[in-house]
């Protein structure tokens, strides 16, 4: 067996350098292996390095003086130069849950909505839900607050709600003061209202479809509910000179004996004195009418008096026929009187102090004047067969030749005939004594003859006296002659009848003497 020796000839003519990353501190190397490593985490970016000292800490890592025992940057750092003594933690916001990194953006972000408030955070579960965001733990999965809700703080499990009164229609808020209070007059009852359609008119407003744009109830009207449309009127009778009421009291009554007939009235001059009432300018101050009177219209400014004849003892009254008549025969001549004490007898009548209660004059009785307490009686002579007469003139004379004695004779048959006169039942129908007779009597049924030797010529003689005596030397033998020619001469006598009898001379006699017989 033959050996053969290869001889290797270098032909070199230069050494190489040791690659980056490695040095060589020695001389004669004839090995690219005899190169040093950088030590861990180290390294140089120059080629042919002759010292450790030119290894520094690599990107990721940091050491004392930048090279040696370098160390990868702990979690929640990073590194993007060499040579460092320290490295750059990732901001606020950021993490890092591994070792050794070198670039910032190797930091990574929290998940949305959340956030950590520390530099060189190193796990995600730092990570905590911002303000305007809540999740489970409070992070690091969080959801941005739903309308309607905020949260000022971090980390949080959920969303505070907006009061009642106040909505939010965006998500993610983070302040009490991004809730929004509903438009003026109106508002909304549930806490977390997301939209402003939530907030209906409050009570005291309306508005199209209850809300959101509202406005006070207007004067004379007022809303009790919440989220009405219209405004509820105050009633005929009261009125409101305010806005944005909510209470049916809070309507005023119109002042007393005053109203209206208008719901919804606005102010109090809309009040006008009632019926039976009366005030300046016909309201609002009013005062019920007085005794004596009554106003049967709305409004007036007086009220309307009572006729004579009337009176009212009552106030406040609304109709003319309130007005209450005068008791039976009594009046009054003032209108508007108040009390029935006014009411006098009336001309025809008479009761205790004058009235109200009254008679009317009763037969053989009148009363010429008001307000008496007796009537005056007819006089002797005459007689009154009505009652109720209110002049002397009604008082009738009785028939002729006839009369009566007593004052106040009702009935005509109270006259009885006059002496001088005769009739049947003595009166009332009498005629005068005929001639040759006389009557001294009243209320006779005949009249008396004069008695012979006497005669009367006239009619309705009353005494006896009245008969005449024939003249001197005459007479006549039968009662109730009439005339002076009934008287003949008495025997012994002669002339013309009736007068010029003389006694016949002596030496003469009469022959003959004829007598009525």
């Amino acid at each position: 067996m033959y050996i053969v020796s290869i001889v290797h000839i270098s032909t070199q003519t230069a050494c190489t350098q040791c690659s980056s990353g490695k040095y060589l501190g020695t001389q004669g190397n004839d090995a690219e292996r005899d190169c040093q490593e950088c030590p861990v985490n180290s390294g140089n970016n120059n080629a042919g390095s002759t010292d450790i000292a030119s290894c520094r800490c690599n990107p990721g890592s940091f050491g004392v003086d930048g090279g040696s025992s370098c160390t990868l940057c702990p979690k929640g750092t990073y590194q993007s130069r060499s040579g460092s003594t320290a490295c750059d933690k990732c901001v606020s916001g950021k993490y890092l849950d591994t070792l050794g990194n070198d670039a910032e953006n190797n930091c990574l972000t929290c998940p949305s909505d959340s956030g950590n408030n520390r530099e060189a955070s190193t796990t995600e579960a730092d990570c905590k839900c911002k303000a305007g965001a809540f999740g489970v733990n409070g992070g690091p999965t969080c959801n941005p607050c739903l309308q309607g809700t905020y949260q000022p703080a971090r980390g949080q499990t959920n969303c505070a709600t907006c009061s009642s009164g106040k909505y939010l229609d965006t998500v993610g808020n983070d302040e009490e003061q991004d809730c929004k209070a509903c438009p003026a007059n109106s508002g909304n009852n549930i806490a977390g209202s997301a939209l402003e359609t939530s907030c209906k008119c409050n009570r005291w407003a309306f508005g199209a479809h209850g809300g959101p744009a509202c406005a006070l109830c207007p004067q004379g009207r007022y809303q009790v509910n919440s989220g009405q449309s219209a405004c509820t009127e105050c009633l005929s009778g009261k009125y409101l000179d305010s806005i944005g009421n909510d209470e049916e009291r809070d309507c005023k009554a119109c002042p007393i004996n005053s109203g209206n007939n208008v719901a919804g009235s606005a102010l109090e001059t809309s009040c006008k004195c009632n019926r039976g009432a009366f005030g300046v300018n016909g309201g609002p101050a009013c005062a019920l009418c007085l005794q004596g009177e009554y106003q049967t219209a709305v409004g007036q400014s007086v009220c309307a008096q009572c006729l004579s004849g009337k009176y009212l003892d009552t106030t406040g009254n609304d109709e003319e026929q309130d007005c209450k008549a005068c008791p039976a025969n009594s009046g009054n001549n003032i209108a508007g009187s108040a009390l029935e004490t006014s009411c006098k007898c009336n001309r025809g009548a008479f009761g205790a102090h004058g009235g109200p209660a009254c008679a009317l004059c009763p037969q053989g009785g009148y009363q010429a004047n008001s307000g008496q307490s007796t009537c005056n009686k007819c006089l002797s002579g005459k007689y009154l067969d009505g009652i109720g007469n209110d002049e002397e003139r009604d008082c009738k004379a009785c028939p002729i030749n006839s009369g009566n004695n007593v004052a106040g004779s009702a009935l005509e048959t109270s006259c009885k005939c006059n002496r001088g006169a005769f009739g049947v039942n003595g009166g009332p129908a009498c005629a005068l004594c005929l001639q040759g007779t006389y009557q001294a009597n009243t209320e006779q049924t005949e009249c008396t003859k004069c008695l012979s030797g006497k005669y009367l010529d006239t009619t309705g003689n009353d005494e006896e006296h009245d008969c005449e005596a024939c003249p001197a030397n005459s007479g006549n033998n039968i009662a109730g002659i009439t005339t002076l020619t009934s008287c003949q001469c008495d025997p012994g006598s002669t002339g013309l009848d009736g007068k010029d009898c003389v006694p016949c001379i002596a030496g003469s006699v009469v022959k003959f003497i004829s007598r009525l017989v």
